[in-house]
C-alpha cells in the first residue's frame, strides 16, 4: 500500500534497535508456528516432498 501514496510516512521513525526487535520476535513466531505445525502432521515432509 506503500507505493501508492509515494513515501511511507511511518518508515524513519523506527530506529535500528526496533527493526531487530521485531526480526527476532518474527523469527520466534515463526518458529513455533513450524513446531506447532510439525506436532499436528507427522507426515508432513512426505507431503511436502510431494507437493515440489
Amino acid at each position: 500500500m506503500a507505493g501508492v501514496f509515494g513515501k511511507d510516512p511511518n518508515m524513519k521513525k523506527s530506529n535500528h534497535a526496533e527493526l531487530e526487535r521485531l526480526n527476532l520476535e518474527r523469527k520466534r513466531k515463526l518458529a513455533e508456528a513450524a513446531v506447532k505445525f510439525t506436532q499436528k502432521k507427522p507426515a508432513a515432509p512426505s507431503s511436502e516432498a510431494a507437493v515440489k
